[in-house]
């Protein structure tokens, strides 16, 4: 399902990643009103989907939609 947003034809900051880093980074840039930032993250628009809404991580391990089996580390290389 594609949403279209009114957007303001530019912003000041534009940050790539809605992770941990991503959503840190927005949050304290728009503690500043006048601030305006775009965050893009990958995916589609997941609004009103009650696991995330909710936080029931769980039930998202294994989606093919949600869960793109990413793994890291040493063990995994």
């Amino acid at each position: 399902m594609m949403h279209r947003y009114s957007l303001p034809p530019q912003f000041d900051y534009i940050i790539i990643g809605g992770g941990t880093a991503g959503l840190i980074v927005a949050s304290r840039l728009t503690e500043d009103a006048e601030t305006s930032v775009l965050l893009i993250e990958a995916g589609s628009d997941r609004i009103g989907d009650s696991r995330i809404d909710t936080g029931l991580v769980t039930s998202l391990y294994g989606d093919n939609d949600l869960d793109w089996n990413f793994l890291c580390g040493p063990k995994f290389m």
